[in-house]
């Protein structure tokens, strides 16, 4: 009986230890906690317009002859990458030409987004050429159209990717 006695006293005397210790340590853990808050901020830079010009086609129009790429460069000063949407395209003529009937050419945009990286200076006609659409000259064109130089304004949308 005696050891007996004196293992549950030993166990005792250890858990009261613990039990102080904890106790001890909750408190010391409490006075070591703070709180605090305040106030972070931010500010939005404004975005750049892209700019749009059009490349160099590698072939001539002519009536009823497959459509003309149209190539497009597109400078984005952003440093997000865009995506280029809504291509429209205006066909004007050269002055020596304005009694060619415009209506006999035609601009028809691609349905895909052109994505254009954040930082891109594109040169035009070097790598940044990419299908913006297709032009063609259908059999309406007058003999005032021979010759003729056409311009294709560009416009789109820019969007962050």
């Amino acid at each position: 009986m005696g050891i007996a006695t004196r293992i549950t006293k030993r166990t005792a005397i250890i858990g009261s230890a613990i039990a102080l210790a904890a106790v001890g340590g909750g408190i010391a853990f409490a006075a070591w906690t703070s709180a605090g808050n305040g106030n972070g901020s931010a500010s939005a830079s404004t975005a750049v317009d892209v700019t749009i010009s059009a490349g160099t086609p590698s072939t001539a129009l002519y009536p009823n002859i497959p459509a003309v790429n149209v190539l497009v460069n597109v400078a984005n000063p952003n440093p997000y990458a865009v995506n280029l949407t809504a291509l429209t395209g205006t066909v004007t003529v050269d002055a020596a030409h304005n009694t060619c009937n415009l209506a006999s050419v035609h601009f028809v945009p691609t349905a895909a987004a052109i994505n254009v990286a954040g930082g891109t200076v594109a040169v035009p006609g070097v790598a940044n050429d990419q299908t913006a659409g297709t032009i063609t000259m259908d059999n309406t064109a007058n003999n005032n159209c021979q010759g003729a130089t056409f311009t294709v304004a560009l416009t789109g949308t820019a969007t962050s990717a």
